[in-house]
């Protein structure tokens, strides 16, 4: 059936067939539909389709490296919270070992206070023994007058008895005065001579050849005790001739000031024996030399760099028949460090100290190289030259000192005791233009001050071994002088037209270093661990842990070995000489500032050095560990010790039985963790360098609640490439299972 549409009317718009052309605009809106529209093709992929799978892609590969990222995270705040409670354990430690310190300074100040209670005590009690003995002296005083007052009524009496018995009393009184007289010459006699005992003699039939040889222990005796003391008239031995028998010796002055000088002496200090000999030649080939000596050549050149000097020198060195082990020369009148280079012999070191304000002065060494050797100390100041130089395998410090006599002697005294109160043993050689066979104030005053820090004078206080020679005096000037005790020395003097100063050669008894300490300690044996744990019949799928660990503990035990190790003496730290003379250098410019503020060239002088001296520690300390740890390289041991040091941590004695720690090698570890109960593996195969993140194990509760932690850094120190592990309770129950 057809339905007819009544047509619509165009200008009115009637009908029932909408025109869709000519539409509103709400209309529009209203005739908007949502509906899907089906593709006109749907077998065919739509264009889009691929660019949502690569972002699905993308969206995919985001998150995993999200999830990888917050993994990553997660281990780095893992390692820095075990590090945080390293350090936190580290920090218990340093504030325990402050509270030891603290405690041990308390210690040291209450016995200090203890010491000074009973310094106070002694000065008291030597004040009531003053006052006692003022008392004697009083009570000796009254008894002196008290014999006086007799002894003039005994003289009246014997007065008035010579006026009865007249030719009696003269015959008497004559007898008396003879035998006082007699007396007093006897006295006088006997205050010029000491008695020696214990003096070896020798076992010969030749008298004279004793007596030789009795005179020349007695010198040796006597230079030891004091040295300007003269050689005496007499020496005989007191008493028959006994082979066996040591007799006294009687020892003859020609006055009784020697004599008693060596009573005050020996009464108040020890006799150090050393046997001295001396020896004045022109040749070099007619010298003394002795095998196993520390050999020393002096000389004061008066300008090394005179034309045909230093050559001279090499010449010299070359005619001695034996290796000098240092040379050392005064007033090289070297000005400058390009100066110094152009010295070099071969085999030896240079080590030299020149005047930076005026012409002249200097002093160098030059040291052998078979001998390990470094500088001490190298000054100038105030117009002197200090140059020390250290001897390790003797323990030996050498000096050589340059003094001109126009600089000021009291601060030149002051610098040079200091230098000799620092050295246990040392020798020092040099020129102090002060003459030794003068009796002046200056001369007592050097040889006090000798004395008083504990050296003595080597030279020959004889005007045939003096060092100088002029047209009108000898004198003594360049020195020699040490603190060594129970040594053998020789001395030669040779005359030279090098110079106005005569040359010394000298030599000393070497030193014997003390022998090294050998030290037993327990170790293990990994090789046969590694057998031995191989063999051990362990069975994986039992659980008991218990069974596991004592099976390790059993090994462990059943492969410890005894071994010796030498203790070596301890290394050199980068704090060494020269910045300790750097230090003092700045100290003295920090004196001599504080004297002189206004002085603003010594202000200026003063703040170089103290920001060199400060630089020097800091390069100094970094170059000496950056050296260090290059020699460690395949050498975990001493890398970890190096790093102990700088974190200043405590020394860990690898004492393995008693505190429990277990030490293998890696080959070790790996068959422990395949031969562990599966129950608590990570993986089926354990391998030491694939994993390290694995190697924290955490065992259930039920067992023991045990917790074994292998770490790779606690017992790296003891070993090569050391793994170890250790048995301990946990603070909490934790349990975490690995399938």
């Amino acid at each position: 059936m057809n339905v007819m549409h009544s047509p619509t009317t165009p200008i009115t718009g009637g009908g029932s067939q909408p025109d869709l052309s000519k539409l509103n605009s709400e209309d529009k809106e209203s005739l908007v539909t949502f509906r899907k529209r089906k593709h006109p093709m749907p077998d065919q992929p739509c264009e889009c389709s691929y660019e949502i799978k690569e972002i699905r892609g993308e969206l995919t590969r985001m998150t995993s490296m999200l999830e990888k990222y917050v993994e990553t995270n997660q281990n780095i705040i893992n390692q820095m919270q075990e590090s945080i409670t390293e350090v936190k354990t580290q920090l218990t430690d340093l504030k325990t070992s402050n509270e030891k310190a603290i405690n041990l300074i308390q210690d040291n100040l209450g016995e200090a206070k203890a010491q000074i209670s009973e310094i106070k005590s002694t000065s008291i009690s030597m004040q009531i023994e003053q006052n006692i003995i003022k008392t004697h002296v009083t009570q000796l005083e009254s008894k002196i007058t008290f014999g006086k007052n007799k002894l003039s009524k005994l003289e009246t009496q014997v007065c008035q008895k010579s006026m009865l018995t007249p030719s009696v009393s003269s015959t008497s009184q004559s007898y008396i005065n003879e035998e006082m007289i007699r007396e007093l010459k006897e006295r006088n006699e006997r205050d010029k001579n000491i008695i020696i005992v214990g003096l070896p003699e020798h076992i010969t039939s030749n008298i004279a050849e004793r007596l030789s040889k009795d005179e020349f222990a007695v010198m040796n005796v006597t230079s030891a005790v004091a040295i300007d003391i003269p050689k005496p008239t007499r020496v005989f031995r007191i008493g028959k001739f006994i082979p066996g028998k040591t007799r006294r010796v009687k020892i003859c002055f020609d006055a009784a000031g020697p004599a008693k000088q060596l009573l005050r002496i020996t009464s108040t200090s020890e006799i150090t024996t050393n046997n001295m000999t001396y020896q004045t030649c022109d040749n070099y080939s007619n010298l003394t030399i002795s095998k196993s000596r520390l050999t020393f050549f002096y000389l004061n050149a008066r300008s090394i760099r005179k034309l045909g000097k230093f050559d001279e020198l090499k010449c010299i060195i070359q005619s001695i028949s034996t290796t000098i082990h240092v040379i050392l020369l005064t007033e090289t009148w070297i000005a400058n460090e390009s100066q110094a280079q152009e010295f070099q012999l071969p085999n030896y070191t240079h080590y030299y100290n020149f005047r930076t304000d005026k012409r002249g002065g200097g002093v160098s060494d030059f040291v052998h190289n078979n001998l390990k050797h470094n500088i001490s100390e190298s000054i100038y100041l105030d117009g002197n030259n200090y140059l020390w130089i250290s001897l390790e395998k003797y323990a030996l410090e050498v000096g050589v000192i340059y003094h001109p006599g126009d600089t000021n002697y009291k601060k030149f005294v002051e610098v040079y005791d200091g230098q000799l109160q620092q050295r246990k043993r040392s020798i020092v050689f040099g020129d102090f233009n002060i003459d030794l066979l003068t009796k002046e104030n200056q001369s007592k005053q050097y040889k006090e001050l000798l004395n008083e820090a504990g050296y003595r004078l080597l030279n020959k206080i004889n005007k045939k071994y003096s060092t100088r020679d002029s047209t009108t005096r000898k004198s003594i000037l360049d020195h020699v002088c040490s603190n060594l005790k129970n040594n053998d020395f020789h001395m030669a003097i040779i005359n030279s037209p090098m110079t106005d100063h005569k040359q010394i050669y000298f030599e000393m008894k070497k030193f014997k270093p003390a022998p090294k300490i050998r030290k037993k300690f327990d170790a293990i044996d990994y090789s046969k661990l590694y057998t031995s744990i191989e063999t051990a019949k362990l069975d994986p799928m039992n659980s008991d842990y218990t069974i596991f660990e004592n099976t390790i503990k059993h090994h462990i035990t059943k492969c410890k070995v005894t071994k010796n190790k030498i203790l070596n003496l301890p290394q050199d730290e980068w704090i060494h000489n020269e910045i300790i003379s750097e230090i003092n250098k700045r100290n003295q410019l920090w004196t001599e500032l504080k004297k002189q503020p206004d002085n603003e060239a010594l202000k200026i002088d003063f703040k170089e050095k103290r920001d060199y001296t400060a630089k020097l520690i800091q390069t100094t300390k970094n170059t000496f560990y950056y050296k260090e740890f290059i020699k460690c390289t395949k050498k975990p041991k001493k890398m970890w010790k190096i790093i102990n040091n700088l974190a200043n941590n405590k020394n860990i004695e690898h004492e393995l039985a008693s505190r429990g720690h277990l030490a293998a090698t890696e080959t070790v570890v790996a068959i422990l963790e395949n031969k562990r109960p599966k129950l608590y593996r990570m993986t089926n195969r354990f391998d030491p360098r694939a994993n390290p993140s694995n190697w924290i194990i955490q065992v259930p509760t039920s067992l023991q609640s045990c917790r074994i932690v292998y770490t790779t850094e606690y017992h790296r120190r003891s070993s090569g490439a050391l793994k170890s592990f250790q048995v301990k309770q946990p603070a909490a129950t934790t349990m975490k299972t690995h399938k």
